[in-house]
């Protein structure tokens, strides 16, 4: 199908024979696949590369013609000093095993997954990562926007995906969850929990 990239008025023809995912990776996905390949010597803890956090978790990627160890995802959090009341789940490593401090949020979408971390969990999971063409075709779905959400904005805006729904709360609604991530499809136009 064809579609346009932002900022450009040629069209780009792209092959619709992949798929991607409708949602967020939830934290129970990533600890399930942490644990997984931990217990296949495919990652493991170490001193987090590139000053991104203390702790992550590394594994090897192939560059070229050769694999270089990477950090795949940061261990607790990394943002302390600064997300005081911001909350998410909270991913540890416990007596070999990795686990989440707060089981209320297993059903909210993974972070402080490195982009070597997504793609690592994407093949061992059997996926891929789509391409950039890939991504802003599925975003854009038949639209004739430049970005996702509208034609205003830039690569750098950052779009809460409930501007984009179809739901409206009335003013009594009060949202769970309102200092920090979601359940996975919270969004989905029925908002349930």
């Amino acid at each position: 199908g064809n579609f346009l990239l932002p900022g450009s008025n040629e069209p780009q023809t792209i092959d619709y024979s992949y798929q991607i995912g409708k949602f967020e990776v939830t934290n129970q996905q990533y600890i399930r696949y942490l644990n997984d390949a931990y217990s296949d010597g495919e990652i493991w803890i170490g001193d987090c590369l590139g000053h991104i956090g203390e702790s992550c978790v590394n594994g090897n990627y192939y560059s070229g013609s050769e694999y270089v160890e990477k950090s795949f995802f940061i261990l607790g959090n990394p943002r302390s000093y600064e997300l005081v009341d911001y909350y998410f789940g909270i991913i540890e490593f416990n007596s070999d095993e990795f686990v989440i401090h707060d089981a209320l949020y297993l059903d909210h979408a993974v972070i402080n997954v490195s982009w070597y971390g997504a793609d690592h969990f994407a093949s061992y999971n059997t996926f891929r990562l789509p391409t950039y063409n890939e991504w802003m075709r599925a975003a854009k779905v038949e639209t004739s926007w430049n970005w996702p959400w509208s034609n205003s904005g830039s690569s750098m805006s950052l779009r809460l995906n409930v501007l984009n729904s179809k739901y409206s709360p009335d003013d009594m609604f009060q949202y769970p969850w309102p200092d920090g991530t979601t359940p996975t499809g919270f969004y989905n136009g029925d908002n349930s929990t």
